[in-house]
């Protein structure tokens, strides 16, 4: 598991160097093409009919050649979820944080005004 946030951490700060638009020669010339020349999606390429997070907003982003950032959380049973905040309250019917839902109720909840899980 620990490689696996470390991972998503470097993914951040990166996204995060891009965002800031920092010089390129502060990267190291190795530097993958897409980190650099690739726009990034946050949380998806989201609008009133794609919620953030969904499939659909990453589908669009896809579909138009964007990277995708995203976050991830740990559901009660620890099985990976993607969803932006720590809690569920801001776009679900949800209170309360992820880490107190098990996989199954979570993936069963709509985001925002969509019918999207």
């Amino acid at each position: 598991m620990g490689i696996l946030f470390f991972t998503i951490a470097a993914f951040i700060f990166i996204g995060i160097l891009c965002a800031l638009n920092i010089p390129s020669f502060i990267l190291k010339s190795n530097t993958p093409h897409w980190i650099t020349q690739i726009p990034i999606a946050h949380r998806g390429m989201h609008d009133q009919e794609r919620p953030e997070n969904s499939l659909g907003a990453f589908k669009m982003a896809i579909d138009h050649g964007y990277a995708i950032e995203l976050d991830v959380h740990l559901s009660a049973d620890e099985e990976v979820i993607i969803y932006h905040d720590e809690e569920m309250d801001r776009l679900t019917n949800l209170q309360g944080k992820i880490r107190s839902y098990p996989a199954h109720v979570l993936t069963q909840t709509t985001l925002g005004t969509s019918q999207e899980k």
